[in-house]
């Protein structure tokens, strides 16, 4: 065991080394000198290769990506060359919505989709368990802003999908069924998602205006028609795949 938790160690280091090392190299093979641009058009030689002195171009390449690296280790990041504000006060800005989104769909991982990738791989030929497939791994290569904007339709969806089970289960309207309606563990799971929803929501409106974020609401009208037809087996008729294209077109209409 501690063989194997030192080899994943050592590979994760390695992985970020060279990730580090090709991002860097990559940015100084671009066409183009960083120093003419930041001094602009009207910039004189001398005053470009004072820039170049600043921001240490002159020295060799391997120099320069150890004085980086020593700067990532120490978090001295030095400024942003298009704002010239400091990097790590950039960073820290838009952790604000990173970090919370990061932690709610962490959350969101262990009340939804454990449950979902346990289905998937026990049904895993049917199709609600690849279309499971495909949506987890393509959640997993969006941003957290992106992820919040869809995510938060999709779990509307789910607990839509989840009041519609609930609905099953219950009893006839009165105290008695009101009581055993609020230990009823499908609506308690409906009432978690749409909380985790919700909270994601607030911290993706930090990040995008309220008249682009609430258009990806209308994704729920695509959504729950899916999931009805997928986990409860109602019929998805063509009118519904119309009217899907309809919404999605009128989405990039007003984001573009």
């Amino acid at each position: 065991m501690s063989r194997f938790l030192v080899v994943r160690a050592l590979t994760l280091l390695a992985g970020l080394f060279l990730a580090s090392l090709i991002i860097f190299v990559s940015l100084r093979l671009l066409p183009g000198d960083v120093a003419q641009v930041i001094g602009g058009t009207s910039a004189s030689p001398s005053q470009v290769e004072a820039i170049r002195e600043r921001l240490g171009l002159n020295v060799p390449l391997p120099l320069q990506y150890l004085d980086w690296l020593g700067g990532v280790f120490t978090g001295q990041l030095g400024n942003s060359v298009v704002s010239g504000t400091p990097i790590a006060a950039e960073i820290a800005q838009k952790a604000q919505v990173t970090v919370p989104l990061t932690i709610y769909s962490l959350a969101i991982a262990l009340i939804v989709a454990l449950p979902l990738g346990v289905f998937a791989a026990y049904r895993r030929k049917a199709l609600p368990s690849r279309v499971i497939s495909v949506l987890g791994v393509v959640a997993a290569a969006v941003p957290a802003v992106w992820a919040g904007l869809l995510g938060t339709p999709l779990l509307i969806a789910t607990g839509q999908v989840l009041f519609k089970l609930t609905s099953g289960t219950t009893g006839d309207f009165g105290l008695k069924g009101l009581a055993a309606l609020a230990f009823n563990p499908l609506l308690l799971l409906a009432l978690a998602i749409y909380g985790a929803g919700t909270v994601i929501w607030i911290f993706v409106l930090k990040a995008v205006p309220l008249t682009i974020g609430y258009s990806f609401m209308a994704l729920t009208f695509c959504f729950v028609p899916l999931f009805a037809s997928l986990f409860l087996g109602e019929a998805l008729t063509l009118r519904y795949a119309v009217g899907a294209f309809l919404i999605i077109g009128g989405m990039l209409v007003i984001n573009t």
